[in-house]
């Protein structure tokens, strides 16, 4: 079976492949700043979450685009970049209340 693109298509592919290309996190901008700051880390989990359910969502788009019968990836889940903040916060807490 052959899956006839549409002018339209294409161009709507095109766009959202540069939208992808959008939504890279730095790692090791991220990296440096959590050095320097310490608390950066909790900013770097944050857009890392964000930019991993946006690409997925894009990726969702561009394989519907493709075809039909593509089977979208699973978007990931914010909820476990929540907790991993709120653990990282209470094990800070905690670090600064055992101070002598």
């Amino acid at each position: 079976m052959e899956i006839n693109m549409t002018t339209n298509n294409l161009r709507k592919i095109n766009q959202l492949t540069s939208d992808l290309s959008r939504h890279n996190t730095s790692h090791l901008l991220h990296f440096i700043l959590t050095l320097i700051t310490g608390f950066w880390l909790i900013i770097w989990i944050l857009v890392a979450d964000e930019n991993a359910v946006r690409r997925a969502q894009i990726r969702n788009k561009i394989g519907a685009l493709q075809d039909p019968y593509y089977k979208p990836e699973r978007v990931p889940n914010r909820l476990l970049g929540i907790l991993f903040i709120l653990l990282i916060v209470i094990v800070i807490i905690a670090a600064i209340g055992n101070q002598p």
